[in-house]
Formats: structure tokens, C-alpha cells, sequence
């Protein structure tokens, strides 16, 4: 037997493949859709996320990943290892002992959107609380 109602969750690499998969549960006609995860954090995911659609999006700190690959560009450049900068090595199927800055990832889920995006300043009440939304934003206390 197939139809959603087999569909346990959705796991998407980032969040551009959460939003097709939600839409894609929309134009099956599907009302109660499995939970459905993406990463990056990006604006319009977020607002997924307080409005329902997404169950979470994962957030990364982009500033520290790319002080990071900078910081190891930049040792590279001027010849000298990429390991003065990296905290770890990682394998891969491929190769093994590749430098590495390991940074702390974040669950969002919409009971944590204020805390985790908003007051850090990673993205602003404006950006996620759209006027459709703020019905959604005042009751998660997501506020100016």
C-alpha cells in the first residue's frame, strides 16, 4: 500500500529540498504531512517553521564557518599547513586526515525560533514574521 500516511518524516540535506518536499505534500493534498527537517537556518525556512510546515531546520554559525575556511585559505596561501588552523581531522571515503574546524550545530524548532535566531541576531523578527505570520509569531513570543 502506498500514500503519505506511510511517510514517517522527511530528511532533507538542506532547506531549498524541505521546501519541495513540504510543497510536495501540499499538491498531494496532504493536511497532517510527516515532519519534515532541512538545514541552514535560511528566512524563508524559518517562517516554515513557525507557520507549521517545517518541523525544524538546523542552524550553523556561518560567520565562525567562514572565519574558519578563511583562516585555513589564507594559511594554505602563504604555504604553510592547514592544520595550524584546524582543531581536528575527519575521513572521508575517499581520503583520510582532512583538516577540520568542527563547529556546534543548532536545532531551531519553532518553541526555540526567539531564543536561537532572533536574539542572537542571526535573522530579525521583520524577516520571519511576515503579516501572515504574526498570529504564529505572537503565540511562539516571537516579538519586536
Amino acid at each position: 500500500m502506498l500514500g503519505a500516511e506511510r511517510i514517517s518524516g522527511g530528511l532533507a540535506a538542506h532547506d531549498a529540498i524541505a521546501a519541495g518536499v513540504v510543497f510536495a505534500f501540499k499538491k498531494a493534498g496532504v493536511d497532517k504531512p510527516p515532519p519534515v527537517t532541512g538545514q541552514d537556518a535560511d528566512p524563508e525556512a524559518v517562517r516554515r517553521v513557525v507557520a507549521g510546515e517545517q518541523y525544524m531546520t538546523v542552524y550553523k554559525p556561518f560567520g565562525k564557518e567562514a572565519a574558519a575556511a578563511a583562516a585555513m585559505a589564507v594559511a594554505l596561501g602563504w604555504g604553510e599547513s592547514a592544520m595550524d588552523v584546524a582543531t581536528i581531522t575527519v575521513g572521508s571515503a575517499t581520503r583520510r586526515d582532512i583538516p577540520a574546524v568542527l563547529l556546534t550545530p543548532a536545532e531551531v524548532t519553532a518553541a526555540n525560533v526567539e531564543r536561537t535566531l532572533v536574539r542572537p541576531g542571526v535573522c530579525t523578527v521583520g524577516q520571519i514574521c511576515v503579516p501572515d505570520l504574526r498570529a504564529a509569531c505572537a503565540r511562539l513570543g516571537i516579538t519586536r
